[in-house]
């Protein structure tokens, strides 16, 4: 008794050491396809465009900087539009943005701080860089995981499944772009996203201690996840139909004590999300825009966008996930949607008793409906939002990156489900592994399609560095002050696009004549200064303004400070 004991431990050591390995192989294979990666988008590393929706990059570099320059305790941690000017005397005048919490802003903020360098480009892609890493890597140990332990396959074939999403998310056109040179509430809540579902897998089997520690880093990634999209939210409310389909959490009887469970469960489950909308809400008010998220929300899922009425939503999306991920995509997206709906429906129908999923299937269903019910949810509720954005479809290359897995192997386990009454011919490592190569193939096959097409989001035309706002941006902050309010008749820095007001931390106003600037500044109150900024040499119209007019001295413009009230 006592070896056959330490033989089935020594086994079970040898598959932990087994699947350590693969593990670790699973990380330097990430590595590596990643690596590969960041050489195909260096080029545009380190600089902010004008195309492509790089104005949220600019948006988030724009309210790290005024965090790292006023402190974020000072701005209640909002993220405020315009910068710490005379001509905006109130935090309110400076326009706080009330549609998303600050989420995304905090770790642009945390690391500036650590390295004791202004929030700038290289930062934040680098940042966004490291999602990217993270997020292939815990989506391919996912799929790891949940088929060597949850499903009970083989490790080694569980290992090479795990190497498909691998290559898809970081070889797509989509994510490839989105997750280097654009960073806002989108891109950073891609990570928790597959984070919080990678945790939810976890919990099965798992024991009493170890289900402790999986709800307190769930609670946390439920806490920092509101606080970044509105994704989160159908995520978790994706989660929690499915615990109470689990009974994980009981679902409300006629009897007391299940109810006060739900009851009890239910909040220890939500309290977080709570607790960051709370601490969302005080913040808005504080700042003044509270009144505003009602609005911000009827555009958003398009109550009050007219523009809307002309586009079709499907359409727009089935568009932009083939421009994400190509033609393939689409089509084991919507077979994977139908295979759910309809298994799920024969599922739920207790009065078919011919066909009963077996357990597995019904772990598959559960963990396609928690990464796919959210995306739809949100891309196709808040329309507005999704139809002028095409990064609003990079939440899906989760779901359709392990559908390239689970959906071949949802249908090759359903066939094999009704292998009692057509035949018993093929077994389920036979067929396991034919779902392999038709998975392996697939992938193949989208990368394959996708590499002539690969760069085509990084069509961008030339950078702000290269348009000469970097050197301006330069001149203005440190060549102007607090007091100083800006006019050019050249070129205008208006409070968005935000990424000239990264650089320049000051708004330019365009004029063409004087009677513009005392229209600008009849209602200003303090002691302030008028700043004139010329490109070239300033034509004779403009001899008479500034002849008494004191000449900041710069390399590259004409910039004149006058003292006295025009």
């Amino acid at each position: 008794m006592l070896d056959i004991d330490n033989k089935s431990t020594i086994d079970l050591r040898k598959e932990q050491r087994k699947k350590l390995f693969l593990i670790f192989c699973i990380a330097l294979i990430t590595l590596t396809v990643f690596i590969y990666s960041v050489e195909i988008r260096e080029p545009w590393f380190g600089e902010l465009y004008g195309d492509n929706h790089q104005w949220l990059s600019g948006s988030t570099l724009k309210f790290a900087d005024y965090w790292y320059q006023e402190g974020p305790e000072n701005l209640y941690l909002g993220m405020i539009e315009n910068p710490n000017s005379i001509e905006f005397s109130t935090l309110l005048s400076r326009n706080p943005y009330p549609s998303y919490p600050p989420g995304v802003v905090v770790p642009i903020y945390v690391i500036s701080k650590i390295l004791n360098e202004e929030p700038n480009p290289s930062i934040l892609m680098g940042y966004n860089l490291l999602n990217h890493f993270l997020i292939a890597f815990f989506m391919s140990l996912l799929v790891f995981i949940f088929l060597s332990r949850n499903l009970g396959y083989d490790v080694f074939i569980s290992f090479l499944f795990a190497l498909i999403p691998i290559f898809l998310e970081l070889l797509w056109p989509a994510p490839l772009y989105w997750h280097q040179n654009v960073f806002f509430s989108d891109q950073a809540i891609i990570l928790p996203f597959v984070l919080m579902v990678f945790l939810e897998i976890l919990r099965f089997d798992s024991t009493e201690i170890n289900l402790k520690y999986i709800n307190l880093l769930q609670g946390i990634l439920i806490f920092i996840g509101f606080l970044t999209d509105w994704l989160f939210v159908f995520i978790v409310a994706s989660i929690f139909i499915k615990r109470i389909f689990t009974g994980e959490i009981p679902s409300i009887n006629k009897i007391p004590y299940i109810t006060n469970q739900f009851i009890k469960k239910s909040l220890i489950f939500w309290a977080p999300g709570i607790l960051a909308m709370i601490l969302f809400i005080i913040q808005l008010d504080v700042l003044g825009v509270l009144w505003q998220l009602p609005a911000k929300f009827y555009m958003r899922t398009g109550v009050t966008t007219l523009p809307l009425a002309s586009k079709n939503v499907f359409n727009v999306f089935i568009s932009d996930i083939v421009r994400a991920y190509g033609q393939l995509a689409v089509i084991v997206l919507f077979i994977t949607i139908y295979t759910l709906i309809i298994l799920s429906m024969i599922y739920s129908y207790k009065k078919l008793k011919i066909y009963k999923p077996n357990i597995k299937i019904k772990k598959i269903l559960c963990l396609l409906w928690i990464v796919y019910l959210p995306c739809l949810t949100q891309f196709f509720l808040l329309k507005s939002h999704s139809v002028v954005h095409e990064f609003s479809v990079l939440k899906f290359s989760f779901p359709i990156a392990i559908s390239f897995v689970l959906m071949p192997l949802l249908i090759c386990l359903t066939f094999l489900d009704f292998r009692k009454i057509k035949s018993k011919i093929i077994n389920e490592r036979k067929l396991l592994i034919m779902v392999l190569i038709v998975s392996l193939l697939l992938m193949s096959y989208s990368t394959a399609q996708n590499n002539p097409d690969r760069l085509k989001f990084f069509d961008l035309g030339p950078s702000y560095a290269q348009a000469g706002y970097d050197s301006l941006g330069d001149s203005i902050k440190h060549k102007t002050e607090y007091n100083d309010i800006l006019f050019s008749p050249d070129f205008e820095i208006p409070e968005n696009p935000p990424q000239a007001l990264y650089y320049s931390k000051k708004r330019v106003y365009k004029i063409n004549s004087t009677d513009e600037i005392r229209r600008k500044i009849k209602d200003l109150n303090g002691n302030y200064d008028i700043v004139i900024i010329f490109l070239n040499q300033p034509s004779e119209k403009w001899n008479q303004f500034i002849k008494n007019a004191t000449k900041i001295p710069d390399n590259n413009y004409y910039i004149y400070r006058i003292q006295t009230v025009i």
